[in-house]
C-alpha cells in the first residue's frame, strides 16, 4: 500500500491522530530530544508535530466538533423526534425539519 503525504494522511490514516498525540507525549515526557526524532519513531511529518506543539493547528476531529450546527443534546431530540416520526409513519418533509431544528 502506497503511503499518503500532506494533508490526506491525518484524514485516511485512522490511527494516525493517536500517533500524532504519542510523538507529542513523548517529546513532552523527555523520552525523544526533540520533534524530529519523536516524528521519525512515530511515522508522522515532523512539520505536524511543531505546528500542533505550538498550537497553530487542531486536529481533524476538534474542528469538525466547532463547526457543528447543534449541540450533542438537540442532535438527540431531533434524532428522537425523527424516531417518533418514523413510528407513526408520518412522511417527513425536509422543511419540516429544518422547521423542527430551528426552534
Amino acid at each position: 500500500m502506497r503511503r499518503r503525504r500532506g494533508k490526506l494522511a491525518a484524514f485516511t490514516e485512522p490511527k494516525c491522530e493517536s500517533r500524532i498525540q504519542a510523538a507529542l507525549a513523548d517529546v513532552a515526557n523527555g523520552i525523544h530530544k526533540n520533534i524530529t526524532l519523536s516524528a521519525k519513531a512515530y511515522n508522522v511529518a515532523r512539520q505536524t508535530l511543531a505546528d500542533r506543539e505550538k498550537g497553530l493547528h487542531i486536529s481533524r476531529s476538534d474542528f469538525a466538533k466547532s463547526q457543528q450546527l447543534l449541540k450533542p443534546s438537540e442532535e438527540e431530540a431531533v434524532e428522537d423526534w425523527l424516531a417518533h416520526q418514523f413510528g407513526a409513519a408520518r412522511p417527513l418533509h425536509p422543511r419540516y425539519l429544518r422547521a423542527r431544528v430551528s426552534h
